[in-house]
């Protein structure tokens, strides 16, 4: 055999090895980009820094009440949004003649900046889904507050003879207080996505809605520039809507349809023709 078929011979065994190994390498790696768990090395979604902590109002659920009519809700948040010594939480009221009415839990809200890091070892690849990452914890001792909102003197008019929710706004301070002021939402009428309810030369007419979920916003703010982190919390909510007979025609925002904020009805509200 002559020198240049020896090394020929050296050099296969090498170079299946090195196939072989390239391939188990790939094949031990795949899972981490490819599968949701991962045998060597995996994702992990890890809170880099924090960026704001305020004690501040979550609205646990929002009703408006059509002009003429009436709404009762009845809310309960399960246990877990608010932290693991939190146990689920109910609140319930009504309004009546366009009146919004409000439960408001309140907590300490933080945000944290998210980062993407590879970590060896088994594992889930749970990549982090937003860039901020947000948690709500009872304040405590714990304290609610429910009952009629926007009903300050000089304010807009979201108290009695609104009949519109149209500009409502989306933040409530039930003081002066800095303490006091509240997560944003958006519980206003912004288009007509559901069909009209109208009573002219009709009786009276009662709707019952649900939702389960209620998205509020958390303020931040970051390198000098104002931000909203959103944050979905479970809320089974029951409303009841009482709309007076012969009375006129309420153009409905569901703010439960896809894509919604979570929630009741928002209205705009027409008198029955003369």
């Amino acid at each position: 055999m002559t020198p240049v078929q020896n090394r020929a011979l050296l050099r296969r065994p090498v170079g299946i090895a090195t196939v072989v190994a390239v391939v188990a390498l790939v094949s031990v790696v795949t899972p981490t980009f490819t599968l949701g768990w991962a045998p060597v090395l995996h994702w992990k979604c890890v809170s880099i820094r924090e960026v704001s902590t305020q004690t501040i109002w979550a609205p646990l659920s929002l009703a408006n009440s059509p002009y003429g009519g009436s709404v009762f809700v009845n809310a309960t948040t399960p246990s877990g949004p608010f932290g693991s010594a939190t146990p689920g939480l109910h609140v319930g009221g009504g309004e009546l003649n366009g009146s919004v009415w409000g439960g408001l839990w309140q907590v300490i809200a933080n945000v944290t900046e998210l980062e993407n890091r590879l970590v060896w070892g088994p594992g889930s690849n749970a990549r982090c889904t937003a860039p901020f990452g947000v948690t709500l914890l009872t304040a405590g001792p714990p304290q609610v507050y429910t009952g009629e909102i926007f009903n300050w003197i000089g304010g807009p008019l979201f108290g009695p003879n609104s009949t519109t929710d149209y500009s409502e706004p989306t933040s409530y301070n039930l003081s002066a207080s800095i303490n006091d002021s509240s997560l944003y939402f958006s519980n206003g009428f912004h288009t007509p996505n559901a069909p009209t309810v109208s009573t002219c030369g009709q009786p009276a007419r009662q709707v019952t809605v649900q939702s389960l979920q209620f998205t509020v916003w958390i303020p931040y703010s970051l390198d000098g520039r104002n931000y909203t982190a959103p944050f979905t919390m479970p809320s089974d909510q029951t409303f009841d809507y009482l709309f007076p007979g012969n009375f006129g025609t309420w153009q409905v925002d569901n703010l439960s349809a896809a894509g919604g904020p979570g929630g009741g009805w928002a209205f705009s509200f027409s008198p029955c023709p003369p």
